[in-house]
């Protein structure tokens, strides 16, 4: 199309020009054809005097890049004019003018009568390709009116998609039934909002967030109020504040005005840390412009357990039905699969558009590929032998070695593709690379791609298996490669990798396998070989017992004294039995038959039904993390330092539930002897050093702990103990109503305690218990924990008790900076991690903007979250342990990235 605006348009144009240059007549005559063409007032002095010093050289390139010169030069001659002002759209304005010039000298040349008609019939693309050009201006979104913005937006979005069909050599008009669907179930997000659209790999989230895109464009089109729609990617926004991108974009002027309705598509293509920055940035972006709404796509897996999702903000996006899939199958190839549709696999597996598309383009060529990474493998190897590719002396395998190559690279986010100019033009022939609008460097048309052949490098490479697990960092940037590796590994290579990721970082092996289970295809045939299957299960279960000390202390069962723990697997009629025995003698081994050898009663026993995928074994060892951690967690003796605030809290708390069994408000102090005098009647009772489990009423704490509290109680020099976080309750006997019970002062007090001694507890554990978990928690720097709120009454209620706390976690030295940006100081806790001070009346707004200008501007990934509700009915049972409450939540959080989302219970537990 290009060149057809550059011939014969451009020439005859040109041409016509020359003619005219020499007439002050001919440029008069011009002039007033254009004004009169033209549906707003054109100053015609300056104008004339800008068209008797035109420039017909220009005219000899090509329509698009002359007119995009010829545009900023007129909008620079008549800016000085009354009748042009700034706050006109004078870009879209002059863009008319000039396109009325080129016209009206057609006309008066008189040298082709087809010119005219040939330029009015590429005014919607050629008006697209010049706007293009011309954006790159201030305050953008303003010079240009709706209209021109809106089609800037809609050939932008057209040549997203057609990069993406580009890979299936399919054309947009191909699915357009598809695309009207889409349309159809666009999303609902409300101004003043953000919304996460998260989905597996191929579920079609960029088209669905372009369908929304879509509508939006439309609404600005014809809507003088509508936020002003943009696109822009992930990796656009990782690095730099996305305020200020969108300043460049749509400019200052525009986005406090009206806003914006914002697609940010592909936080799964960045790290972790800084999509979940992008998240916060977009809700602080909406909180001080609320006329905007912004969409956001990822992954599943990126964002698990952000406190800025809730029920209502996020949605997973849903597979096609199998109706729907086929037909988007029969639209693009002109048939349907029928003797793949007796796969069940295979239905399951098309309903994701990509595979979709991908079995379309098997079934055209006669072919049928049922998995999933038969379906990729089959889409690739038709793209690299491509119709019409000029081969010379590159081989099909040659270029496969370059595509894995280019994957690597990018995956390593290198600045160079590291291709040479006649390889990137082999590999531009495939469909699967584009060149960047930036720069000459090629890059893969759909990440997935290119986190598949990175993942095929793997498989030759072993060098690049270790690169990718030998640290959190690398791990963070190869982790989806390594995902789909695993789809195609078998047993030993996949063992090899999730025991390679475990021993570095648990979080990072927790969360590959469940990525890998997530995606299992099913299409292996049931399992056939049950001793095989109990073979494959007892090697995971002793590779955690041997290697991962966290794993088994908190979820193996513990040993009797002077015994160990051992464990036997057997099967009975199918079912594969693992038992945990606490024994000093070693079992006989495992067992596959239906009378294993008699043993001791196990301590533990789980029964698993085992499926024919590889990923089973360590599936279910990853449940079995999930399901044991949770009671531990509060009653463990060594979550943080000896004798330090753990224990500290957890004795004072089991201290004074032995003394008043109905767990009532908590008192501030405790006395040692009458502590030590209830000790006494309940040791009456029981063997202490034989004492599993001690209960008394609703109180049920393990022996160890029961133990520890004894053997402390005997040795404290005290007379008393004092309660870690004040109480929030004042005496009852000097307050004369049930609202005075619990004052503003002391909740106040109360929360800035709690805060500051959970912060330190959460550093604690950091370094003790969980210090096997770093991937994505932990400062960049190892900085310590603090955190920062403002607090206001409850609406809904009058007494001090209920209030709504604005908090966010930060690294510890930055509470003075975020208070400085604040300008208003803060109440500091004991300790000095936690500041609070009340609201000003802002729902926290600027506490975020003060806070996040500090983060942005140390480089810090604020890694806390973003601001939580803190409920009412902590208070009220403040006679729990609400510093390690706190902490518990943050490690919930956390431990939820990381795909561990039951291990610790997200209901308040008070101990």
């Amino acid at each position: 199309m290009t060149e057809l605006w550059a011939s014969p348009a451009t020439t005859v144009v040109y041409q016509s020009a020359l003619k005219a240059s020499s007439s002050l007549r001919l440029r008069y005559q011009v002039a007033r054809i254009v004004r009169k063409r033209v549906t707003f007032t054109v100053p015609f002095w300056p104008f004339f005097a800008w068209l008797r010093r035109f420039p017909v050289e220009p005219l000899r390139d090509s329509y698009v890049q002359s007119t995009d010169f010829l545009v900023q030069d007129l909008d620079q001659a008549l800016r000085g004019h009354p009748h042009w002002t700034d706050s006109a759209p004078t870009r879209s304005r002059a863009l008319s003018i000039v396109q009325q010039v080129h016209l009206a000298f057609s006309a008066v040349g008189k040298d082709d009568p087809r010119v005219s008609a040939q330029l009015e019939s590429l005014h919607g693309e050629f008006r697209a390709e010049v706007l293009r050009r011309l954006r790159n201006t201030d305050e953008p979104a303003l010079r240009l009116d709706r209209a021109d913005w809106a089609t800037l937006q809609e050939h932008e979005a057209q040549i997203r998609r057609e990069n993406r069909l580009q890979s299936f050599d399919l054309s947009v008009a191909n699915l357009e039934q598809h695309l009207e669907r889409l349309r159809q179930t666009s999303l609902s997000v409300t101004s003043g909002s953000i919304y996460l659209l998260e989905g597996s790999y191929g579920s079609g989230k960029s088209e669905q967030a372009e369908a929304w895109l879509t509508q939006q464009i439309e609404r600005y089109r014809l809507g003088e109020g509508a936020p002003v729609p943009i696109h822009v990617g992930a990796r656009v926004v990782e690095q730099i504040s996305l305020e200020d991108r969108l300043k460049s974009e749509v400019g200052l002027i525009t986005l406090r005005a009206r806003g914006v309705a914002l697609v940010i598509d592909g936080l799964d293509e960045i790290r972790s840390e800084r999509a979940s920055r992008v998240l916060e940035d977009a809700n602080a972006l909406v909180m001080k412009y609320p006329a905007s709404k912004i969409l956001l796509t990822s992954r599943l897996g990126v964002l698990d357990g952000h406190l800025l999702l809730t029920e209502t903000n996020h949605h997973v996006q849903a597979p096609l039905d199998t109706e729907a899939a086929l037909s988007l199958i029969d639209t693009v190839s002109g048939t349907r699969p029928h003797e793949a549709l007796q796969n069940p696999a295979f239905k399951e597996n098309v309903k994701l558009p990509f595979f979709a598309l991908a079995a379309a383009v098997v079934q055209r060529d006669g072919k049928t590929q049922l998995s999933r990474a038969g379906l990729m493998r089959a889409l690739v190897a038709k793209a690299l032998r491509r119709p019409g590719m000029v081969r010379t002396s590159v081989g099909t395998a040659e270029i496969a070695r370059l595509l894995e190559q280019l994957a690597v690279n990018g995956t390593r986010r290198d600045r160079s593709d590291g291709m040479s100019e006649p390889e990137r033009l082999t590999l531009l022939e495939t469909g699967l690379v584009r060149r960047s609008d930036d720069d000459d460097q090629i890059h893969f048309t759909l990440p997935l791609l290119e986190q598949w052949f990175a993942a095929q490098r793997f498989q030759n490479d072993p060098q690049l298996i270790e690169e990718a697990t030998r640290s959190s960092a690398e791990f963070e940037i190869w982790r989806w490669a390594l995902a789909i590796a695993l789809d195609e590994s078998s047993w030993d290579t996949y063992n090899d990798i999730i025991m390679r990721c475990l021993a570095q970082d648990l979080g990072a092996g927790f969360w590959l396998i469940r990525e890998s289970s997530r995606r299992s295809s099913r299409i292996e045939k049931a399992p056939n070989d049950p001793g095989l299957q109990a073979r494959r299960v007892e090697h995971t279960v002793g590779y955690v017992k041997r290697t991962v000390p966290l794993y088994k202390e908190l979820v193996f069962p513990l040993p009797a004294k002077d015994e160990h723990l051992v464990f036997d697997v057997n099967v009975n009629r199918g079912l594969i039995n693992i038992g945990w025995y606490s024994t000093p003698e070693t079992p006989v081994g495992s067992q596959q038959g239906d009378n294993p050898e008699e043993l001791p009663l196990p301590l533990a026993r789980w029964g698993v039904a085992p499926t024919a995928e590889k990923t089973w074994p360590w599936d279910h060892v990853r449940n079995g993390f999930n399901s044991g951690v949770d009671v531990r967690f509060w009653q463990h003796l060594d979550l943080g330092y000896p004798g330090g605030l753990w224990e500290r809290e957890r004795r004072f708390s089991l201290a004074a539930q032995l003394l008043d069994p109905r767990r009532g408000p908590q008192p501030y102090r405790i006395g040692l002897e009458s502590l030590r005098t209830r000790l006494d009647e309940i040791l009456q009772h029981v063997d202490l050093e034989s004492l599993e489990s001690f209960e008394s009423g609703r109180l049920k704490v393990s022996g160890a702990e029961f133990r520890d509290l004894v053997n402390w109680a005997r040795k404290c020099p005290h007379a008393e103990i004092e309660r870690l976080v004040p109480s929030p309750m004042a005496d009852p006997n000097t307050v004369d109503t049930a609202e005075d019970l619990y004052p503003r002062q002391l909740v106040d007090k109360y929360l800035l305690e709690a805060h500051g001694f959970g912060s330190e507890m959460y550093d604690q554990a950091s370094d003790g218990l969980f210090s096997s978990f770093k991937w994505r928690w932990q400062e960049p720097d190892g900085a310590l924990r603090g955190v920062i709120g403002v607090s206001e009454d409850s609406p809904m209620y009058r007494t001090g008790l209920d209030r709504i706390v604005t908090k966010i976690a930060v690294p510890a030295h930055l509470l003075d900076d975020i208070e400085n940006e604040y300008g208003a100081p803060f109440d500091r806790s004991s300790n000095g991690r936690a500041r609070f001070r009340t609201s000003a009346g802002d729902g926290g707004e600027s506490l975020r903007e003060a806070a996040f200008t500090v983060l942005d501007r140390e480089r810090y990934p604020g890694s806390g979250g973003p601001p939580q509700i803190w409920s009412s009915s902590l208070l009220r049972t403040s006679g729990g342990r609400p510093a390690s409450l706190i902490a518990h939540d943050w490690f919930r959080n956390n431990l939820s990235a990381v795909g561990l989302e039951r291990v610790l219970s997200d209901g308040r537990r008070f101990h």
